[in-house]
């Protein structure tokens, strides 16, 4: 899921089809930003599998379906898989998008680690 968001970002910026060239023209070099769009592809997956998690917890908490096939101690534990997977798809959004914001910041490299920590989290 991620590698197709990051490729139809990525695509949408090298062609000039997205709004972002729009509205940020210095973010049309789609290969001096990957490292940002690979950040949004990790953040936008991560929202996919929340809502995924959030789901499965709903049918854990209520009365689940009659017709789904899967137990209540099975479906607890891909709810916690899902959940330690988003946990997982967050981290990564945040460490990208940490990492492009040391890259592009002319500042030493104490203060500008310090800068995009403040940042990012």
């Amino acid at each position: 899921i991620t590698a197709a968001i990051f490729v139809l970002l990525y695509l949408r910026i090298r062609n000039k089809t997205s709004s972002t060239v729009t509205v940020m023209p210095f973010m049309a070099d789609a290969g001096g930003f990957w490292m940002y769009f690979l950040s949004q592809a990790f953040g936008w997956s991560a929202l996919l599998w929340a809502w995924g998690t959030v789901i499965l917890g709903l049918m854990l908490s209520g009365p689940r379906p009659g017709r789904l096939p899967l137990s209540g101690p099975r479906l607890e534990r891909l709810h916690r898989t899902t959940s330690l997977n988003t946990i997982a798809l967050i981290v990564a959004h945040a460490l990208l998008f940490g990492a492009e914001l040391v890259r592009h910041d002319t500042a030493s490299w104490n203060s500008a680690v310090a800068t995009a920590f403040v940042e990012a989290f």
